[in-house]
């Protein structure tokens, strides 16, 4: 009886076969433990962060016209619930649990009140009087622009477009239209040709131009200039900022042309010496999202950081003051931009879920990060940008860790959470993505999966030569050259799948595409948990069995088979 195996563990089953199922059921339990309902018992944040975002962007689409009225009706909606609430909560004083419920309600309201609040009060600020007006309906202006961002080159989708345009992020602080003259501060794109091109962050300028109206509720209106700009004041600071950008795009010209413009872009967001063949690959393979300062750059920045510090025993405080130090220093090099502080959020959230693991309170904490992104800066409400990038937080911090542990059973540890951080975030994002870009990129994990190893090497690097190439440039030419390997080796699965056949297949567009992508992305989900759990291949064989005696007794009564008849013979 003692040699007799189990019929799980088969008469065949070597030892180590054994040791390995066994292994796998352990890394399933503790994968339940961290998925259990107890984990995700803190997640009332969720409904305050969803609250305020949808306030944010409600009040981001107000009419002109209404936006003092409703901003008197969202404060006394708000006064209303507070008053009712604590009626509520007098009235049951002795049960605590409808007490809680209460001030949960009552908490949710207010943040979708402040969230409206400050959609409609920014909105007030920024397009009130004459600039409201030429913000709101265009027009040609005198105007006095504070440059916020480098100038960025467009690519024309043209084939024959004769020149160059650029675009530069500034603020709107004063200006002549229509013989009124006014201040403003207000955001404001700068657009042109190569006069546009010579505008550098940390400079006011003055320029003359054409407004047009942004198409989309709460975005940027278009200054586009006629004349060349006239530097009025300059920001030292934020200048020396700029400059040290262009050392870095500088240390890395000796590169191929690839690398050099890879380089820039994935450390700083910097595509200004992207060629477009390039960009067009990896926005076709999925890639496009690592030429944009993203959550996952503050993520390995941190990691990159926190290991440095674990080396010397650093304690708990003095790693947390290192990584506040590290993320302000780059924000502040990137520029302190909405996006650039959504993402140094996203990053920080992202963070603390591969190391805690906990989807709860990672959920809490992408709430937390959101609440106070949209009270802070109400137009992310309105941004798709801040759409992906909660909605890849939100997949990596709830998907990451149980696909991780369940991967980790048949692949290296590392080679899963490789495969898990990606597809848990294009789980999440592809509907997004099909409004975006209507088509399917069918080589989009195997883009990033071979892209993975490389990414954390270009963005350390780079940031290595970012902070000495100034001073150091012996040190920031050894650092561009491992980061310049690693960039080309992205260039290079990029440019080899976007020529794969079927690399990207039409898509139906709008909310059908969306929908559509859901679909397919709660299959792809079914279809792992099936494969690659025990208890996904019970279900399974059970609704497969279910499914096939279905259709057996169908084709049987089709047939005329049934209890009347025996060994295949109907009996008249």
């Amino acid at each position: 009886m003692a040699g007799m195996r189990s019929p799980r563990e088969g008469p065949a089953e070597s030892l180590s076969e054994r040791l390995r199922r066994r292994a796998f059921q352990r890394s399933i339990d503790q994968g339940a433990i961290q998925m259990a309902p107890g984990r995700w018992r803190d997640l009332r944040l969720v409904p305050l962060g969803a609250a305020a975002w949808a306030g944010a962007a409600a009040g981001g689409v107000v009419a002109p016209d209404s936006r003092h009225a409703a901003l008197a009706a969202v404060v006394g909606a708000a006064v209303a619930a507070l008053m009712g609430g604590a009626a509520c909560m007098v009235g049951l004083m002795r049960s605590s649990r409808a007490r809680g419920v209460v001030a949960l309600c009552v908490c949710v309201l207010l943040a979708g009140a402040a969230g409206t609040a400050a959609a409609l009060e920014h909105a007030v600020v920024e397009r009130e009087g004459p600039a409201g007006d030429l913000l709101e309906q265009g027009g040609t202006v005198i105007a006095t622009v504070v440059i916020t961002g480098d100038p960025t080159p467009q690519r024309s989708s043209r084939p024959f477009a004769s020149a160059s345009r650029y675009t530069a992020a500034g603020t709107l602080v004063c200006g002549k239209a229509e013989g009124r003259v006014f201040s403003a501060s207000a955001a404001i794109l700068v657009a042109g040709g190569s006069e546009a091109a010579s505008l550098r962050a940390g400079t006011t300028v003055e320029v003359s131009g054409r407004v047009v109206p942004s198409a989309r509720a709460g975005g940027s209106a278009l200054l586009s200039i006629s004349s060349r700009p006239k530097v009025v004041a300059t920001d030292p600071p934020r200048q020396f900022l700029a400059g040290v950008r262009e050392s870095l795009r500088a240390s890395a010209g000796w590169l191929s042309s690839d690398a050099a413009g890879l380089l820039p872009g994935m450390t700083v967001g910097d595509t200004a010496a992207l060629p477009a063949d390039l960009e067009t690959a990896m926005r076709d393979v999925g890639l496009g999202h690592l030429t944009a300062v993203s959550g996952a750059n503050f993520t390995l920045l941190f990691g990159a950081v926190l290991l440095a510090l674990r080396l010397v025993r650093a304690s708990r405080p003095a790693s947390v003051l290192g990584c506040a130090a590290a993320l302000l220093a780059f924000a502040a090099v990137v520029g302190p931009e909405p996006s650039v502080l959504r993402a140094a959020a996203m990053g920080a959230v992202g963070l603390l879920a591969l190391l805690s693991g906990r989807a709860g309170r990672s959920c809490s904490a992408v709430s937390a990060a959101v609440l106070v992104l949209v009270l802070l800066e109400p137009a992310l409400a309105l941004s798709m940008g801040f759409l992906l990038s909660v909605a890849a937080t939100l997949g990596i911090a709830v998907l990451g860790p149980p696909l991780t542990v369940v991967l980790a059973a048949r692949l290296p540890a590392w080679l899963a959470a490789a495969v898990a951080v990606p597809l848990s975030a294009q789980l999440t994002c592809g509907p997004l993505i099909v409004l975006v870009q209507p088509a399917f990129l069918s080589m989009s994990l195997a883009a990033n999966l071979l892209s993975a190893p490389f990414v954390p090497v270009v963005t350390v690097a780079g940031t290595i030569a970012l902070a000495v190439c100034t001073w150091c440039p012996p040190a920031a030419f050894l650092a561009t050259a491992v980061g310049g390997a690693a960039a080309q080796a992205v260039a290079s699965v990029a440019r080899v799948l976007a020529q794969a056949p079927g690399a990207t297949v039409p898509w139906p567009e709008g909310l059908a595409g969306a929908f559509a992508m859901a679909g397919l992305s709660a299959v792809n989900a079914v279809a792992l948990w099936a494969v690659l759990l025990p208890t996904g291949r019970r279900w399974m064989a059970w609704l497969w069995a279910v499914l096939s005696q279905s259709v057996r007794s169908r084709v049987d009564g089709i047939l005329g088979l049934g209890r009347g008849s025996r060994h295949g013979r109907v009996e008249g």
